[in-house]
């Protein structure tokens, strides 16, 4: 529906009415036709009277029939057969009661009120006869709500408060929910739409409004409403945003200064005393703020990019930070270096186990386990148009152990970057590669390629190295290497045979070592792994 095909300069409708500063202190149990519109006010004193009423009157009841159950029975009874819009009464709670029932069975909207009657029917009056200026103050009070509001949420509501019978929701492209409930766009209700655009810089996006036949329901006034709506909600997103970046730098800068003062602490006991004392307070107070937990054992973790040479823009950060999907309890990323830092506190043992090392080196392995888990089902969630690969680190004590357990988790993340389809990788299950993610520069993959030249020209090279990684890895057994990965005996011993046709020397034992690390360091993913110059910090580095 579009602007101007409602009544917007027509008779006022009874929602609209209901709405009105007027009918703030008239109870009304029945509110029956709201879309219908008003045509006249009628202070009545003889319920006789009703019967000559148009139809489309508010009728304002006199004192004493306005006090008299039986008068306003009659009075609703006569308003149904002359299609009167609402009888306005003024008698007690234990009458009232009986009335809206039959009100209710006839669906004639009947109220109650307090006050002088016939300065209430004056002020109906007045605003029936000036529809437009109704609806102007209508649309300035919504303004001043929506001022108020900080949420998007907020914003939603109070359209529909204001707007009694309106649905409304942010749609994005395709008519996909952003925020409020789902709307049901083939309902038969007219639809008002209020595109956000050329404020927001996102394509697509839009205020739907669906108005229901109960509803205030023209869509010039709705239109309107929205149209201001639209300049708040994207003032609180932008603000949101800002915030939000805020947050993510400071969480960067105090990531930052942790891991610089952690090796400072030369004093910290294993009794747990806080190294607070030899580091700025500015640090730990900020760390708490952001609810980390740097006390106790920890385990780490990095995430990159699965290739390095992969760009995009610097807003990727916060889209990472804002869509990472853990629960509240659940570390989030914080960007550290080229990379994005996490770690997570091991739960002290249960007191009544014995603590004892086997039950505490079950612990930790077990809580690397479950954030490696986490992981991987975190980054297949995510849907960022960004292939990324992580790596955990073995659980270190405290603040002092942070480094460390980061820095493992960044040489098993970039590992992780070749090792086929399972993007997270442990620093404990790393083994050879450990020191291979570490020296890895572009002279030795150089040389790994050099060394395994003769599989350059073969179609299908990257099935043939990663047959020849399992071959090695499984000591030359072709039954072993093709239970990993996943494929007949028959096939790897097809492929080892080509390899050896090729001029690999892999039955040289002086070769073997020489043929493992180039495999290591040039196995595919998708891209080679080329090492980025990721830094955590130089204390992580230390000895």
């Amino acid at each position: 529906m579009t602007p101007s095909d409602g009544n917007s300069s027509g008779a006022i409708t009874w929602g609209e009415l209901l709405r009105s500063e007027a009918m703030r202190g008239v109870h009304i149990p029945v509110t029956a036709g709201l879309d219908r519109t008003v045509q006249t006010v009628r202070i009545i004193s003889d319920v006789e009277q009703i019967r000559s009423c148009l139809p489309g009157t508010v009728t304002v009841l006199e004192l004493p029939i306005a006090g008299a159950a039986w008068a306003v029975a009659i009075a609703v009874r006569y308003a149904w057969e002359r299609n009167v819009r609402c009888v306005i009464a003024q008698v007690d709670p234990s009458a009232a009661a009986t009335i809206t029932r039959l009100a209710e069975r006839l669906s004639v909207p009947v109220g109650f009120y307090d006050g002088d009657l016939s300065d209430l029917a004056l002020q109906l009056s007045a605003i029936i006869s000036a529809p437009v200026a109704t609806r102007s103050l209508l649309v300035a009070e919504c303004a001043t709500r929506l001022a108020e509001q900080r949420t998007v949420s907020g914003i939603l509501r109070v359209i529909e408060e204001q707007l009694p019978g309106t649905h409304v929701a942010l749609l994005g492209p395709r008519d996909s929910l952003i925020a409020g409930r789902p709307l049901d766009l083939s309902e038969g209700g007219a639809v008002v739409r209020a595109p956000l655009e050329p404020l927001d810089f996102r394509v697509g996006r839009q205020l739907v409004a669906v108005l229901t036949r109960g509803s205030v329901a023209w869509a010039d006034t709705v239109a309107s409403v929205l149209k201001i709506a639209r300049a708040h909600i994207v003032a609180c997103e932008a603000s949101s945003q800002i915030k939000f970046a805020q947050q993510v730098q400071v969480e960067r800068w105090t990531l930052q200064q942790v891991l610089g003062h952690h090796g400072s602490s030369a004093t910290h006991t294993a009794s747990g005393d806080s190294a607070e004392g030899d580091t700025d307070a500015a640090v730990w107070t900020g760390a708490r703020e952001h609810g980390w937990r740097l006390d106790g054992m920890l385990v780490g973790a990095m995430i990159l990019r699965a290739d390095p040479d992969e760009n995009f823009d610097d807003g990727f950060d916060l889209a990472l930070t804002a869509s990472w999907p853990s629960r509240r309890s659940e570390a989030r990323p914080v960007p550290l270096g080229a990379g994005w830092a996490l770690w997570e506190q091991i739960p002290e043992p249960d007191a009544t186990e014995p603590a004892d090392e086997d039950n505490l080196h079950h612990l930790r392995t077990t809580a690397v386990r479950a954030l490696a888990d986490r992981l991987q089902h975190h980054l297949g969630q995510l849907q960022l148009g960004v292939d990324l690969v992580a790596g955990v680190g073995d659980p270190a004590q405290g603040p002092n152990g942070l480094g460390r357990t980061l820095q493992q988790a960044l040489l098993a993340a970039r590992a992780a970057r070749s090792m086929g389809s399972n993007p997270v990788a442990t620093f404990r299950g790393l083994g050879a590669r450990a020191f291979l993610a570490a020296a890895d520069t572009p002279d030795l993959r150089d040389v790994a390629h050099n060394t395994l030249s003769a599989l350059a020209d073969a179609e299908d090279r990257d099935q043939l190295i990663v047959t020849l990684v399992a071959y090695l890895e499984n000591g030359g057994s072709t039954s072993r290497a093709a239970e990993r990965l996943g494929v007949h005996r028959n096939t790897v011993t097809s492929r080892v045979d080509r390899i050896r046709r090729f001029g690999i020397p892999l039955d040289d034992p002086d070769r073997r070592l020489e043929l493992h690390v180039a495999c290591y360091l040039i196995t595919p993913r998708g891209t080679g792994p080329r090492v980025l110059p990721e830094v955590v910090s130089p204390a992580a580095t230390a000895p």
